[in-house]
């Protein structure tokens, strides 16, 4: 059962393209003035909001500074449940580290967790740390090569995560009136 999802932050959750001359040029105390120009992906948001309203946890894990990334969550109120930032880690994507600090956190195994990003440095962090991957279908995620692709696919999976949870809750009370 997944019980934690890892995302990407940049071009997976919110689209940040337009930063991308300022991210590369380490300008990253101007980039909050332009966080009007991103927008996000309604899809993941809608797939964070379903995933913790069923009680699975979601977690990013990106290679930028961790107040960049607060600041854009803040921007698009976005709520997720723990955030392992640049500066957190020793070793960067592709390396697991980031990877297994996050399920390290929620005290869960990789069986129990995705990871859903838009670039081969986030296929291969989450493979190194043995948890499944899932790609955007859109920008430059198309070049990756991953047999799971799109967020519908793991909106399925999750609606799958929440039908079983709640079999095996009425399941169990079932047995217990017995």
């Amino acid at each position: 059962m997944i019980k934690v999802i890892v995302l990407d932050l940049d071009d997976t959750l919110i689209d940040t393209s337009s930063l991308e001359p300022l991210r590369s040029a380490g300008r990253w105390r101007d980039i909050p003035r332009y966080f009007n120009g991103c927008d996000i992906y309604q899809d993941v948001v809608g797939l964070v909001t379903t995933a913790r309203s069923v009680g699975i946890k979601v977690a990013i894990f990106s290679n930028a500074p961790s107040n960049y990334v607060q600041g854009l969550l803040k921007h698009f109120s976005i709520t997720v449940d723990y955030v392992v930032a640049y500066h957190d880690v020793t070793q960067h994507k592709p390396s697991p580290e980031g990877v297994t600090r996050i399920l390290d956190y929620f005290g869960v195994s990789a069986d129990e967790s995705i990871y859903l990003g838009d670039s081969n440095l986030d296929r291969d962090a989450a493979s190194n740390a043995g948890v499944e991957f899932f790609s955007v279908d859109w920008g430059s995620a198309s070049e990756i090569d991953s047999s799971h692709k799109g967020v519908i696919n793991l909106s399925e999976l999750i609606g799958k995560n929440s039908m079983l949870s709640s079999a095996t809750t009425e399941r169990s009370e079932l047995i217990e009136t017995w």
